[in-house]
């Protein structure tokens, strides 16, 4: 049974489906779940299932509340890692823009850069809105959200990984198990992201953020630069 916390927790609470038979609990993504406020739902369904059972907890980071949870949901558990020793180095930029700038300082770094680009917004009709408008700016530019046809969502891909599109706009779930170098995720409303095709891909992967203008930010020229 593959199901998404909240719809499990109505459909169990409402007895259409009974889980006092789980031998397998899989948790995935956990980190997310909790990022987007499904841990209520979780206990509950944790609460269902039976003690006796093996539980896998799958996540980016097993840091603060996260590994809390772990260890809260499994017993004498066994610890897997799994990373890319060929990954190349991140810089990670955050350039701080006023909000009626935003569009503009985005097809600026765009033009400049002309780089395949990954752009993550909140919402699925707001991927759509800007894919319009870097359109409308001379960009080759494509929406990614959930809302699309499979078909779409394929085609959009594909044309992206073909370079026939340059610049993917997706709302983050959307976007989540992409073949990417990077584990994405969004800092702001907008954060552009330069992606590579494959994990193994030599170049480095440049991360973009655009935050909100703020009378602490440094001007644009000189915005913070996290490397890791």
């Amino acid at each position: 049974l593959i199901a998404t916390p909240g719809r499990l927790t109505d459909i169990a609470e409402r007895g259409l489906v009974r889980l006092g038979g789980v031998q397998i609990l899989v948790l995935d993504e956990a980190d997310r779940m909790l990022d987007m406020g499904f841990q209520p739902q979780v206990d509950r369904i944790v609460r269902r299932v039976p003690r006796e059972r093996q539980t896998m907890f799958l996540s980016a980071t097993l840091d603060g509340a996260v590994g809390n949870l772990a260890r809260a949901y499994t017993r004498s558990p066994v610890l897997h890692e799994a990373g890319d020793d060929r990954t190349a180095p991140i810089e990670h930029r955050f350039v701080p823009v006023p909000a009626a700038g935003k569009l503009d300082a985005l097809v600026e770094l765009l033009h400049r850069d002309r780089e395949r680009t990954l752009v993550f917004v909140r919402t699925k009709r707001g991927a759509d809105r800007l894919a319009a408008k870097l359109r409308a700016r001379g960009l080759r530019a494509e929406g990614l959200h959930g809302d699309l046809p499979q078909q779409a969502r394929e085609r959009a891909l594909r044309r992206f990984e073909g370079g026939s599109v340059d610049v993917l706009v997706a709302t983050d779930v959307a976007a989540r198990g992409l073949d990417m170098p990077l584990r994405l995720q969004r800092v702001e409303e907008l954060a552009q992201r330069r992606a590579l095709p494959s994990p193994s891909a030599s170049r480095a992967t440049h991360p973009i953020s655009l935050p909100p203008l703020r009378k602490a930010w440094p001007a644009m020229s000189g915005a913070p630069v996290l490397r890791r």
